[in-house]
């Protein structure tokens, strides 16, 4: 079920996000169905997005495609570096010119919360796309965040994506 869910969320970016609501983003944006918060990138919106449990994060549009963070969870219950290899590895076997672009590393946000991210690049749609996956634990659960943008010039949004992800914190429930 695992290696599904991931892959599944993983390939969302295909679908090319248009942001048509013009705007700042909410100062802090609070999932209570997810029970955690981020604070978006500025002129960013959030919403809902069909078949996904939680909002997405969606940027402007740029050459047909919109760069965004979406979130799914599942319960598991091995280590954190456990969860980031099988992932890993599912993404790679569900993708064509699938590349590793930096290995898995630590990552902290500003509230001191541990995660772990690493960066693909892969064919989505006939289109190459940047990915940085975020994983969090809470409990039994895993929280993986996809920050997707097209592979060309990509790398651009990296800082933007990883100031809001480190600002991501759980709620108390």
């Amino acid at each position: 079920m695992r290696a599904k869910l991931f892959v599944l969320i993983a390939t969302i970016p295909m679908v090319s996000l248009v942001a048509d609501d013009k705007g700042a983003a909410p100062a802090r944006h609070v999932d209570q169905t997810g029970g955690f918060s981020c604070v978006a990138p500025a002129d960013w919106t959030v919403r809902e997005f069909p078949g996904l449990k939680y909002q997405v994060v969606v940027g402007p549009a740029q050459d047909g495609f919109a760069p965004n963070l979406n979130i799914i969870d599942e319960e598991f219950t091995g280590t954190l570096d456990a969860y980031v290899d099988a992932n890993l590895k599912a993404v790679k076997d569900a993708f064509v010119k699938f590349k590793l672009v930096k290995k898995a590393e630590k990552f902290m946000t500003n509230g001191k919360l541990e995660a772990r991210r690493f960066t693909i690049e892969s064919e989505q749609s006939e289109r190459m796309v940047r990915q940085i996956f975020y994983l969090f634990r809470r409990d039994e659960r895993m929280y993986v965040v996809t920050a997707s943008a097209l592979a060309d010039g990509g790398d651009k949004f990296d800082k933007e994506f990883e100031r809001c992800l480190k600002t991501f914190q759980f709620e108390d429930k």
